[in-house]
C-alpha cells in the first residue's frame, strides 16, 4: 500500500510540473511557424542541447529555485530507496520534508511566473505581424531569431 505521503508528494511535483508547463505555455508568444523552423535548426546546428547541468542552472548559471528543487527531489528518492531496499515498504515521510517540499514548490512557481523571458520576443512579433514593409519584416524576423535563441540559451 502506498502511503498518503508519497501520494502528497507526487500531488506537490506532478502539480509543480503541470503549473509550470501551463505558466510556460500563457507565455507563449505565437511566433510564426517558419521563424520557429528556423531557431529550431539553428539551435541543432550549434548543438544546443539540454545537459545534466541545465536542471540546476539558467543560461550557465546556478538557479537557487531549480537546485532546491534538485536537493529536495533526491533527498526524498535517496529516503523512499533506501527504506523500499531495506524493508520493502515505501516510508513514512517526515513532515517537515513535505512541507520544505511545497514551499520549494512554491518559490519555483513563484520564481517562475514572475519572470516573463518571452517579453522581448512577444513585442517583436506583435511588430513584426503588423510591418508590410520586406526589408523592415526581415529585420524584425532575425531580431525574434536571435531573441528565441537568447531565450533558449538561458532557459
Amino acid at each position: 500500500m502506498i502511503p498518503g505521503q508519497i501520494l502528497i508528494l507526487l500531488g506537490l511535483t506532478g502539480g509543480t510540473a503541470l503549473a509550470s508547463r501551463i505558466n510556460a505555455v500563457s507565455k507563449d508568444p505565437a511566433v510564426p511557424k517558419e521563424i520557429i523552423k528556423e531557431v529550431r535548426d539553428l539551435v541543432q546546428q550549434a548543438g544546443q542541447i539540454p545537459r545534466l547541468r541545465d536542471m540546476i542552472s539558467i543560461g550557465g548559471r546556478m538557479n537557487v529555485y531549480k537546485f532546491q528543487m534538485v536537493v529536495f527531489t533526491l533527498i526524498t528518492g535517496i529516503i523512499v530507496f533506501a527504506e523500499l531496499v531495506k524493508s520493502f515498504n515505501f516510508p513514512e515521510i517526515p513532515n517537515t520534508l513535505i512541507v520544505l517540499i511545497g514551499v520549494s514548490n512554491t518559490l519555483y512557481l513563484g520564481n517562475e511566473v514572475s519572470v516573463d523571458p518571452l517579453k522581448e520576443v512577444r513585442q517583436k512579433v506583435e511588430e513584426y505581424e503588423k510591418e508590410e514593409d520586406g526589408k523592415k519584416r526581415a529585420e524584425l524576423k532575425k531580431q525574434i531569431k536571435k531573441a528565441l535563441i537568447d531565450c533558449y540559451q538561458t532557459a
